[in-house]
């Protein structure tokens, strides 16, 4: 059986957003993944798989909004005592002509791991 469970990670004042989807069931087959898109671009997206191999990506938004990186899925991260799995990036954004590019390290979502 699969246990999805999905978290929301945005930069860029909310213009850019990660939805992630963490497969906590022991089924195989299932991916871990998350759905990158830049809203100001419309309906351009793109998916990643997160595995606890970090997976480099480069993207490039229409709207000039970028980001790089990899990001890996990380099991056993305990929180305040709480075993649970992570997804961890490492990744640099930003949008041509406006921002800075943001370096980012670090945990981008996390959620309980399921009962043994």
């Amino acid at each position: 059986m699969n246990d999805i469970v999905k978290r929301t990670w945005t930069a860029l004042d909310g213009d850019l957003v990660f939805d992630i989807a963490i497969n906590r069931g022991p089924a195989a087959g299932v991916p871990s993944t998350a759905t990158i898109r830049c809203q100001s671009s419309g309906p351009e997206e793109r998916d990643v798989v997160i595995s606890e191999m970090p997976g480099p990506f480069d993207f490039r938004f229409r709207s000039g909004c970028h980001v790089n990186g990899a990001l890996q899925l990380r099991r056993h991260t305990h929180i305040d005592g709480v075993d649970s799995i992570g997804v961890f990036a490492d990744i640099r954004f930003g949008i041509a002509g406006q921002h800075v590019d943001t370096h980012f390290v670090g945990l981008m979502a996390v959620c309980p791991s399921p009962a043994a």
